[in-house]
């Protein structure tokens, strides 16, 4: 009995066939997706999943009850026989079979995909696939069976790959591809190596009478290069875009009506005040969520206007924090191959200058949490060097370190601080949380004001052209920069982590809650965001609940400065949109949505 189904009626009339690739294990998204597109074939993905075999057979199930036409095809985790015969018995009609880069490899994929005489696969009675009339004749007769060109040696043996008899095309994968080649761009439609080697496919493909099949979001650019199979991938993150989106916005539609009073009556709350913070919360991550899927590239593995590692480094904690380890990996990759040279580990903005360790802190310690441990470590043995053996301190910039002494830089002292305690560089830690102190106890007029600057040997800077207006806090005065106190009690919060020593908690604590009582305008104003993430620390060293209500309310600021695509504006810093360096926008929204998230798990936990 002859076995036809959508995408082998395309390639007898020469059309191209379109289908989608799921790695969601779930059969009933699987059957909406037959049953409500137009689709030719569907792919289940085994490669970049944790479906099983087992799992697969349900799948390939909905696939069959909701679209008999719809062709099931499935990619395989490797290339071992057992996968190709369990697969295929359950009656898989398709085979993509990733990394093929030789001929030799192809020929014995074509032995254990074919029944006799072309391969040698193995046939029984009792099997699935005999439901659909796949026996061994109908079987051998409508196979399809793409191995995938996904590196640089694949596509070197690319013609002799497809010229094995048995194969019936080749599938192009992109970002692999991309990644073996060293492709580091943002679109690789318009990156000329990149199209010379889809051409390449496409060229080698039509030379055999076989098919060009790739994997891609680029569908127009796919057909217009010649490819006629064409895979549509990520339905998980359509899903959580599009439909997570359309119920956010029935639900506050429905939220209005409820809230809407009887007329001669008061509104009155219909939630919880901590619920209706984590609704709120839980939108805005959402939201910032949607903005990274709508511009990071996840190709080129960047965002397509940054021109240093400033719109990176937080997006990597983010990334962290919330188990997106690809996508912190992903940002890393990007920043190692264009921010980082042989002599320089890391090549930074002119704003740097006189905080030179203070990105590098950031990605150390985001490097560490991904498990790129030798990136992680190359960066931090930068800043390692900048530690004045003396006091503790980091210096501001090169012409200090060089001469072993001037100004310390407050943000990179606190932030080397920090990311030495979180990677377990105890010692550099603790000299750091100690100087640290003594910068606090230096302090000559606190009710009224604290110094940050400070000049090795001459010690805390309260007077002359070092004593910038950015370098001191005056609590009375609006708009300071109180996220340097957050810095200040975060480092030394985690000293007292690596060490257990009370004496570092008890001076954060002292001097959160000098600035929770005197800085005036502390709640709305935007440069204290980083007291946010002090509140939720201490939160979780001390169990006591005044910390969670303060980064509550530090939060609820945070989410009225969101834009409806999901970013943030800083109008302290740049009042209007976009700001003169657009990686200021991720940087900051990153952040951002780093401390609302916080906030929100500790609300969660509560």
């Amino acid at each position: 009995m002859e076995y036809r189904t959508r995408l082998h009626q395309c390639l007898d009339e020469s059309r191209v066939a379109c289908g989608v690739f799921s790695g969601s294990n779930s059969p009933e998204l699987i059957e909406l997706l037959v049953e409500r597109t137009d689709i030719d074939f569907m792919g289940i993905d085994l490669q970049h999943s944790a479906i099983g075999v087992v799992d697969s057979v349900h799948l390939l199930r909905a696939v069959q009850a909701s679209n008999p036409r719809v062709t099931p095809i499935v990619r395989l985790p490797c290339h071992e026989v057992y996968w190709i015969q369990q697969t295929l018995d359950a009656g898989y009609a398709g085979l993509i079979v990733p990394l093929v880069e030789s001929a030799e490899q192809a020929k014995k994929l074509v032995r254990a995909t074919y029944y006799p005489p072309v391969g040698d696969r193995s046939y029984a009675g009792n099997i699935r696939s005999s439901m659909y009339g796949l026996d061994f004749n109908s079987a051998n007769q409508s196979m399809i069976l793409l191995p995938q060109i996904e590196s640089k040696r694949g596509l070197e043996n690319l013609e002799e790959i497809v010229a094995v008899d048995g194969i019936t095309g080749l599938l192009l994968g992109p970002v692999d591809l991309s990644l073996s080649c060293g492709w580091t761009c943002k679109d690789l439609w318009s990156h000329q190596p990149f199209l010379d080697a889809a051409a390449a496919v496409v060229t080698a493909c039509r030379n055999t009478g076989k098919q060009a099949a790739i994997l891609t979001p680029g569908f127009e650019q796919s057909r217009d290069a010649g490819f006629n199979i064409i895979g549509f991938g990520g339905e998980v993150s359509v899903v959580r875009v599009d439909a997570s989106a359309k119920f956010n916005k029935a639900a506050s539609v429905i939220r209005r009506e409820n809230n809407r009073a009887p007329v001669g009556e008061t509104n009155k709350p219909t939630v919880d005040e901590n619920q209706r913070r984590i609704e709120a919360y839980r939108a805005s991550i959402q939201r910032f969520d949607q903005f990274i899927e709508a511009n990071y590239d996840k190709h080129g593995g960047n965002w397509p206007h940054a021109r240093s590692a400033d719109g990176y480094f937080s997006l990597i904690a983010y990334a962290n924090y919330v188990g997106r380890r690809d996508l912190s990996l992903q940002a890393l990759r990007y920043v190692g191959q264009h921010f980082v040279d042989t002599d320089v580990p890391l090549k930074q903005n002119p704003n740097r200058n006189q905080m030179m360790t203070y990105v590098p802190s950031w990605l150390g310690w985001g490097a560490v949490e991904a498990e790129a441990f030798e990136l992680g470590g190359r960066w931090l043995d930068y800043v390692a060097k900048f530690q004045d053996r003396t006091s503790g301190g980091f210096f501001a910039g090169l012409p200090q370190l060089a001469n072993g002494r001037g100004a310390l830089d407050f943000d990179s002292t606190t932030m080397s601080t920090i990311a030495f305690a979180k990677t377990g560089r105890k010692e550099a830690s603790v000299k750091a949380g100690d100087f640290l102190l003594r910068l606090c106890q230096a302090q000559p007029d606190p009710s009224n004001q604290f110094y940050t600057a400070w000049n090795e040997p001459d010690g805390l800077v309260t007077s002359g052209d070092e004593c910038a207006i950015t370098t001191v806090l005056r609590w009375a005065e609006p708009q300071q920069h109180y996220y340097k106190m957050g810095l200040l009690i975060l480092a030394l919060a985690n000293v007292h982590g690596v060490t257990g020593d009370r004496k570092y908690l008890d001076t954060a604590v002292e001097w959160y809650d000098h600035t929770i009582r005197h800085a005036v305008d502390l709640w709305t104003n935007t440069i204290s965001h980083k007291m946010c993430w002090a509140s939720t620390t201490l939160y979780a060293i001390t169990g006591e609940n005044k910390y969670v209500q303060d980064s509550c309310r530090f939060a609820d600021h945070l989410v009225t400065l969101q834009q409806s695509d999901g970013s943030f504006i800083y109008p302290e810093f740049w009042p209007t949109c976009p700001p003169p360096q657009w990686e200021s926008i991720p940087n900051a929204s990153a952040q951002f949505t780093l401390w609302i998230t916080r906030t929100l798990r500790t609300l969660e936990a509560g």
